[in-house]
């Protein structure tokens, strides 16, 4: 197939695409198409009368089709003014259709899939690709109005008589005046979009990045942010949606100093024919000279490499900038750029974030089969483990080196990862048939890396859960509980964080830990609870308040614990030791220490190491 006839076929089926999505709007845009030409032929006929007029010496007949030239000018003017606003609103709503789409896409992918090394490419690719088959079909619209016009009034042009000439250039002047006039304006406006595009930019970053997608998925948060993602487009659209009426507006004024320039011009012309005995193409090419050929023919060749480009891309062959690739990198990526444009209907309302299953029961044991599970590019599992068995109101610590294997685990527990062979069962039901918005409901988790919410202290602590966040005095109760009786006062849940809001607090790493603490503050009828790495920026007096209070809050529940500091792990029924992926000792603090293993030896240098600190603070 030729490259015209693909960058054809592609137009067509972007065109077809867009179509689906907003027939109102398409329509409006043939309609155009088709009146613009239209306007043209009229243009030219109404100028012959014109002519013959001017010829014949009838001035009654000669004012009454310049009238109604100055006046289709006028119509078509306002006509592409309204169908440009509406094809802008239709672009916008079909680019935030696309991203609604990509975050719901996003967040019915697999943990492992989102944490994936090409994850954050892929998306990347993906978000840049959507909105290519809206850019298509405005740019074939575009090259098809002004082919077409273009067309009708190239057999016209034979030259410019100098006094149309500089009427010309003075109308131009006049129009590039009022553009002038409107920079000011323009550039505040730009600069408020720029602090309100801000905002959404963010919280798009954080619906589809990868670190953040596992506390989306346990406090079924998605919803929430995602309703103040669009809630903060609609503010920076707006303004956007301001300067373009701005710029339309002022478009429409220079196109109504054309149609003076027009008739005056007319006039120059008229006056040509008669005083001069000029003829009547004579005319006809002053007069159209002043709108067609000059600028269409050159629109035509920028329209058609704009659609080369997007074809390109749309292809997967248009990187210009990149090294080459080879070419199943580049299929894969063509495959990737076709399926991201595949649609951008709007979402469905209503839709649950746990997609369905089992209603969550744990009031019994948690089973762990053999488990074994391997990362994205690695030859050696990062878990692999016997069976084990935790029962309900257990409590057990699990220590272990850095990449041992302790957070890959919680991943599993969770179900957050899939592991090879049999699944992890809670009651006998595998946790990938539980529901998930019903488990995380009665599940209750605080990761290493947790997320600090660019917002207020309130939405930290809700984490998008709608009860807590309504709740002041509850609210309150768990930053006094977690540590943070300071930010309990004053605007205590409203205060700002972060670098969004000019009166933002700074909170240290370990206030921030303990912001995150207090999560677990607001739900004490969790039935599980899982903590990696709790108390990690908390100084000791902190850390043993904080981890008093969490045995106290949840003494008959169960509670998983990740942690390297054995004098938290020492007040667990069991501990987990893991290395390289497997659990090496399981018992209790006393049973391990009794086996002489890397607990005891880790136990004894840490108590060596606690008595020189005490020493060295006496001496």
């Amino acid at each position: 197939m030729s490259k015209i006839a693909r960058i054809a076929r592609d137009a067509l089926a972007s065109a077809w695409r867009i179509y689906r999505f907003d027939k109102a709007g398409v329509l409006l845009s043939v309609s155009m198409l088709t009146g613009n030409a239209l306007q043209s032929y009229g243009t030219l006929a109404l100028t012959a009368q014109t002519v013959n007029a001017a010829v014949g010496g009838d001035a009654a007949a000669f004012i009454p089709p310049l009238a109604a030239l100055a006046g289709l000018q006028l119509l078509g003017a306002g006509l592409n003014a309204i169908s440009s606003y509406r094809t802008s609103r239709m672009q916008l709503a079909y680019a935030n259709a696309c991203e609604l789409q990509l975050i719901e896409e996003n967040g019915a992918l697999a943990l492992a899939e989102q944490e994936h090394p090409q994850y954050e490419e892929r998306l990347a690719l993906r978000r840049f690709a959507a909105t290519k088959p809206f850019e298509m079909y405005a740019q074939v619209a575009q090259l098809l109005t002004k082919l077409a016009t273009a067309i009708l009034g190239f057999r016209y042009l034979s030259g410019v008589h100098p006094a149309v000439g500089a009427l010309a250039f003075a109308v131009g002047c006049l129009k590039g005046g009022l553009h002038l006039m409107l920079v000011n304006r323009k550039t505040m406006l730009n600069g408020e979009l720029h602090r309100a595009s801000v905002r959404p930019s963010y919280l798009y970053g954080l619906l589809t990045g990868s670190s953040s997608q596992k506390e989306l998925t346990v406090y079924r948060s998605r919803s929430y942010f995602k309703a103040r993602w669009l809630s903060a487009k609609r503010v920076s659209d707006g303004i956007l949606s301001r300067i373009q009426r701005m710029q339309l507006s002022a478009g429409f004024a220079g196109e109504a100093i054309s149609a003076a320039g027009y008739a005056a011009a007319a006039c120059v012309a008229a006056w040509t024919v008669r005083e001069r005995g000029l003829g009547a193409g004579d005319f006809m090419a002053v007069t159209m000279a002043m709108s067609l050929i000059s600028s269409n023919l050159s629109s035509v060749l920028q329209s058609w490499a704009g659609v080369e480009e997007t074809h390109a891309y749309l292809s997967g062959t248009g990187e210009p900038d990149l090294p080459a690739r080879g070419s199943k990198e580049r299929l894969n990526e063509k495959h990737a750029l076709e399926g991201a444009a595949l649609s951008c209907a709007p979402p469905q309302k209503g839709a649950s974030e746990g997609g369905g299953g089992k209603p969550f029961v744990f009031a019994k044991a948690i089973a762990l089969p053999a488990l074994r599970y391997t990362y994205p590019n690695r030859d050696k599992p990062a878990l692999e483990i016997g069976e084990r068995h935790i029962s309900r109101g257990e409590k057990i610590a699990i220590l272990g080196g850095n990449g041992s294997g302790k957070s890959t685990l919680l991943k599993i527990v969770l179900g957050l990862y899939v592991p090879e062979g049999d699944p992890v069962r809670y009651d006998g039901i595998p946790v990938g048939a539980i529901d998930r918005d019903s488990m995380f409901e009665r599940v209750q988790v605080l990761f290493q890396d947790f997320i600090r919410y660019q917002g207020t202290v309130r939405e930290n602590m809700a984490a998008g859960n709608g009860d807590a966040l309504k709740d002041d005095a509850r609210l309150r109760a768990a930053l006094t509980a977690s540590g943070l009786g300071e930010l309990a006062d004053g605007r205590g849940p409203d205060t700002p964080l972060g670098q969004m809001d000019g009166r933002s607090i700074y909170l240290s790493g370990g206030q921030w830990q303990k912001l995150a603490l207090s999560r677990l503050f607001l739900h004490p009828d969790a039935d599980l609870v899982v903590l990696d790495e709790p108390t990690s920026a908390l100084d000791p007096l902190s850390e043993s308040a904080a981890m008093n209070g969490i045995w106290r809050l949840f003494a008959d529940k169960t509670v998983l614990l990740v942690t390297h500091r054995v004098a938290l792990a020492r007040r667990a029924d069991r501990i987990w030791v893991m290395e390289e992926g497997r659990i090496e000792e399981d018992g209790n603090h006393e049973t391990l220490l009794a086996l002489g293993g890397r607990y005891a030896r880790v136990w004894s240098e840490q108590e060596a190491l606690h008595e020189r600190l005490t020493s060295l603070r006496s001496g």
